[in-house]
């Protein structure tokens, strides 16, 4: 009688324990916080931009040393025809347009964003986001009118007839840049030309004026900082 009655005990004691062990199970199942899934990685290749975030990013008097300032939106530039594709190298905005033009079957830009800093130089920039792979077709465009255009003539927005020449400074991923020369009116002004791409956005920069003035200034680094502003994870 005395081991039936240890037996039923034990069994009693065995399923109670088992029961315990299962609910704390639950309810620490319940209770403990799952670790929270990691955020996507950002990827820089697929980056867009919307017109408010293009003009955060465009160059501004305070990344350059004075005395830069703001031209006047009000300034009115020459629209090239598309027959005069180097002519382009000159003019950021007809640039694009027309290489756009050619390469995509709807170059419509989605967003568009533009500056122009006067001071020792002349700097236009122009940020354009593209649908799908616009920016990198049209990148790839703008290398070959690069290769094209070494040595050219054009007429400036003055009247003023010029030789222009070209020298591929960098080439490489997605930056591109062109020194340009050009000698006309009695005097010899330096530019770069210079192309960078992040996602679907594309920089162009164009700078001009003497000589000594433009070899203070650094446009792949310029370039450079104006895309870092639209590689930040949003």
């Amino acid at each position: 009688m005395i081991q039936r009655r240890t037996l039923v005990s034990g069994t009693v004691l065995g399923v109670a324990l088992l029961t315990a062990l299962t609910l704390a199970g639950v309810l620490n199942a319940r209770t403990t916080p799952k670790p929270e899934a990691p955020p996507p990685a950002y990827d820089a290749n697929t980056r867009t931009a919307a017109q408010p975030e293009l003009e955060q990013a465009l160059l501004r008097p305070a990344d350059l040393p004075k005395p830069y300032v703001a031209a006047s939106k009000a300034t009115v530039r020459r629209v090239l025809p598309a027959t005069e594709k180097c002519a382009g190298l000159l003019d950021p905005t007809s640039l694009v347009r027309e290489a756009s033009a050619r390469v995509l079957p709807h170059p419509d830009a989605t967003d568009q964003a533009s500056s122009e800093l006067d001071g020792p130089t002349q700097l236009i920039q122009l940020l354009t986001t593209f649908a799908g792979n616009g920016a990198e077709a049209t990148l790839r465009e703008l290398r070959a009118v690069g290769g094209q255009c070494r040595d050219f003539n054009t007429v400036l927005d003055d009247g003023t007839p010029v030789r222009v020449t070209s020298t591929i400074m960098r080439d490489d991923g997605n930056t591109y840049s062109v020194k340009l020369m050009l000698t006309g009116g009695g005097k010899t002004t330096a530019g770069y030309l210079t192309l960078g791409r992040v996602g679907q956005v594309l920089s162009v920069l164009r700078h001009l004026g003497p000589v000594e003035a433009v070899a203070i200034l650094d446009p792949i680094k310029l370039v450079d900082l104006t895309l870092s502003r639209l590689t930040q994870p949003r």
